[in-house]
């Protein structure tokens, strides 16, 4: 029972959120405007049609008589209206799961440069917390061997680099869906900053602090998409086998490195 009420008021979540992005609070105006150019056509329409035959009818009945043109045009502008925002809103959708999915990919490059294996194509060390304090606890002890001359980790640093000046490109330009511009955008010059300490000291030491910041930035990036974790986290944990799917048990208390390796 508690499951399918959870179902219920995530479902409603969402319709009330699709609804918000179908009839925005800013078209409000849009038609109070048309009803009012509706209104004083209306006015216009009576004093030509007493000009005209000498027609007493009254205002109200003139505006009656013009009913369906109003409740036509007005459905049809939401319409349209409503058509071009969940298209746009689609496209938008789309656009970004890309870049969430690219930005992940190259941000989990900065592992794979310190430890070339195999698990790393099915274990995606930024998908939550839990996955990055993984990810990093199996190669910190690694970090401190990687020598001057270990081109891979600076090779993931640039690839990392030019992938925030995408980020960055497409959130300037408003075509980032986010919880917080304001936030992500000091979160990418907080991650540029800790690239740019890494390579002038030849340091590994804030490799740490650039990692949490990716994940941050990820989390800005997938918020469409987690706005309703903790319900769907509570259904994952309701599951009867919830290790059957690798991406929820990556949500699970004792998911560990040896549930990735032996997933391969």
């Amino acid at each position: 029972m508690k499951r399918v009420f959870i179902k219920i008021k995530l479902m409603v979540i969402r319709r009330v959120r699709l609804i918000k992005v179908i009839f925005p609070k800013t078209d409000i105006m849009l038609y109070v405007l048309l009803m009012l150019l509706w209104l004083a056509f209306g006015y216009i329409v009576k004093y030509i049609s007493y000009i005209h035959d000498g027609d007493n009818a009254t205002y109200l009945r003139t505006i009656w008589n013009l009913k369906n043109s109003i409740f036509t045009s007005i459905v049809l502008a939401f319409a349209i209206g409503a058509f071009n925002r969940l298209r746009d809103y689609r496209k938008c959708l789309k656009r970004q799961h890309f870049m969430y999915v690219d930005s992940m990919d190259d941000f989990e490059e900065i592992f794979k440069a310190v430890e070339d294996e195999e698990y790393w194509i099915h274990f995606h060390a930024l998908y939550n917390d839990k996955c990055k304090q993984i990810a990093w606890d199996l190669i910190k002890s690694k970090v401190s061997q990687i020598k001057e001359y270990d081109k891979g980790i600076w090779v993931a640093l640039r690839t990392i680099r030019d992938r925030l000046e995408v980020i960055d490109y497409q959130l300037k330009n408003e075509m980032l869906i986010v919880e917080d511009e304001e936030i992500l955008a000091l979160e990418i010059a907080d991650a540029k900053k800790y690239i740019l300490r890494i390579e002038q000291e030849e340091s590994f030491e804030l490799l740490d602090s650039l990692i949490n910041e990716l994940l941050l930035i990820l989390d800005q990036l997938r918020y469409l998409w987690r706005r309703d974790l903790k319900l769907n986290l509570k259904l994952i944990n309701m599951m009867q086998n919830p290790e059957s799917n690798f991406y929820m048990r990556m949500w699970l208390p004792n998911f560990g490195i040896d549930m990735v390796k032996g997933w391969q």
